[in-house]
């Protein structure tokens, strides 16, 4: 494009300079001329610009459509086939030759064998050489034979290894990593393109694989939901019929139903008040996630189910927020259903699938291959746990075809299985990390009220040990008054008995204190008296 314009331009400028050179050679001529070219050249300039710019939309349109192409299954699997045709067709190129050679070199060795046997065996009938020597040289040759053809890597001259069927099942073996060993590169380059084959292939059938298991998982996603629709359906049917028809309850009661129940509650419902008539305006069908359906009043549900239920969703809410936001917004819509591409299916459910595809393989291989059903069954296993010993092969290359898409479906259904169970055990960390955390929290509110009550507890110990503390002082202190007056009682009585004896009027202790404090000589304490 702009090569393009800067064409126009330059033509545009030599344009303009001739009509200037015009101009001044002919000065009458009218300037309409060079005007009329600059309109013509900028509309063609407008025109390559609008045309370059088509090109470019339906390019990028193009690329875009590949891009879709490439992106789908459909598009990676042709990708893939294309890869394994090409990877094919070189390594035959590569390898045949030199399988031809060293067929060619094992031909001759056994030829020249064979003649050296007869010239040994004419040696023998002739009588030149005993039965020893001639069993010597015999196993002598034969051993050499044995040694050059185990070496040569081709034993069997009829059979071809790098026919075109042999070329892509190596191919297969090596970007599904089965790698049978039956088949191998003998030559350097051969060898070298076998490693740069591997590096891309492997990733390419790794992601072809994932793909498919994916697709595998929403098929099956798809056909539990409309299972489960089916049963939902089936068992609202049966509960409205028995909410709302009860008459024909009671007649398949009398023919012999027992699912109804006996015929004196059929009986019963028939009979209905006014209240009951209007309440089945209010009466709706709930149907579980487990998928049993339950009839419900409108006007007699409880509070306490209607708060087990919202509970009930708002966990089912957190679990599902723990998924990332990535995830929920990749959702197939398969026949009016929506389907996520999470490998959320049941283990136990991929588990039967994959062993069922199993018993599949034990039944075909024994159809074409002279196989019991144990050698099968390790085939398939050996096979799709990339295990590949090689010592079980099928030996028909026209049944090839049917044998490389068995087993690579698979391994894409075992590429699920893994995703599956890598699902069900993050989910089932995740929610035992949630029950922890629960289990957590309950354990430190318990701990706080318990803390709590025990605080409070102490607390009122501590009420208690006060007032004791403080009944106790009480109780001292009155014990240490009552013992004051009755010393102060032993002292009078004791001082009355020494003033009995001696003749002389004593004086109560009030009196002598009043007198001692009047005279102002201290008055005797009894402690004197009694030692006076």
């Amino acid at each position: 494009m702009k090569v393009y314009v800067a064409r126009q331009h330059e033509t545009l400028l030599n344009d303009t300079v001739t009509m200037e050179t015009t101009e001044t050679n002919n000065p009458g001529s009218s300037r309409r001329k060079p005007e009329a070219a600059v309109a013509a050249v900028s509309e063609n300039l407008s025109r390559g610009v609008t045309f370059c710019t088509k090109c470019l939309r339906n390019l990028k349109k193009f690329l875009q459509t590949v891009y879709s192409i490439i992106k789908s299954l459909i598009g990676l699997i042709i990708i893939l086939i294309i890869y394994t045709l090409i990877g094919a067709a070189l390594f035959q190129a590569v390898e045949r030759p030199y399988e031809q050679q060293q067929k060619n070199n094992l031909i001759s060795y056994k030829q020249q064998v064979l003649k050296n046997v007869k010239n040994n065996t004419y040696q023998l009938q002739s009588g030149k050489i005993s039965m020893d020597v001639w069993e010597n040289r015999t196993r002598d040759l034969l051993d050499r034979y044995e040694s050059t053809a185990r070496s040569s890597a081709y034993g069997s001259i009829s059979e071809e290894k790098w026919s075109f069927y042999g070329a892509l099942f190596f191919c297969g073996t090596v970007y599904t990593t089965i790698g049978y060993g039956n088949i191998v590169p003998m030559t350097s380059i051969g060898k070298i393109f076998a490693i740069v084959y591997a590096i891309t292939g492997i990733p390419l059938a790794m992601i072809v694989l994932a793909e498919l298991g994916r697709k595998f998982t929403i098929g099956l996603k798809l056909l539990l939901v409309i299972i489960r629709r089916f049963n939902r359906l089936r068992d609202c049917r049966r509960v409205l019929q028995r909410r709302f028809c009860p008459k024909e309850n009671s007649k398949d009661v009398e023919e012999g139903d027992v699912k109804n129940g006996p015929k004196e509650e059929t009986e019963k419902q028939v009979v209905q008040t006014p209240e009951e008539k209007k309440a089945k305006v209010d009466t709706f069908v709930r149907v579980s996630p487990d998928g049993q359906p339950t009839v419900v009043n409108g006007k007699d549900i409880d509070q306490k189910t209607l708060a087990s239920n919202n509970t009930e969703d708002a966990e089912e809410v957190e679990g599902d927020e723990e998924a990332p936001v990535e995830g929920k917004k990749h959702v197939n819509i398969v026949f009016g259903v929506e389907i996520d591409e999470e490998f959320n299916l049941p283990p136990s459910l991929a588990l039967a699938i994959m062993v069922i595809y199993l018993l599949i393989g034990c039944m075909m291989y024994p159809a074409w291959e002279d196989w019991s059903f144990l050698d099968s069954f390790y085939f398939v296993f050996i096979s799709m746990s990339t295990i590949g010993f090689g010592d079980i092969l099928p030996a028909h290359p026209k049944f090839f075809l049917i044998s490389g898409i068995y087993l690579f479906i698979g391994l894409s259904l075992i590429s699920m299985c893994i995703n599956v169970g890598i699902e069900f055990f993050t989910k089932t960390i995740k929610r035992a990390k949630k029950r922890m955390n629960k289990a957590k929290d309950k354990m430190a509110e318990i701990s706080k009220e318990k803390m709590s009550e025990v605080g409070k507890h102490m607390d009122k110990a501590k009420d208690k040990m006060s007032q004791v503390t403080d009944k106790v002082a009480e109780v001292t202190d009155k014990m240490a008054e009552e013992v004051k007056k009755n010393v102060e009682n032993v002292q009078r009585e004791m001082i009355t008995k020494t003033g009995s004896k001696s003749g002389t009027p004593v004086p109560s202790p009030t009196e002598d204190d009043n007198k001692g404090s009047k005279a102002g000589t201290p008055v005797p304490s009894p402690s004197d008296v009694k030692r006076e």
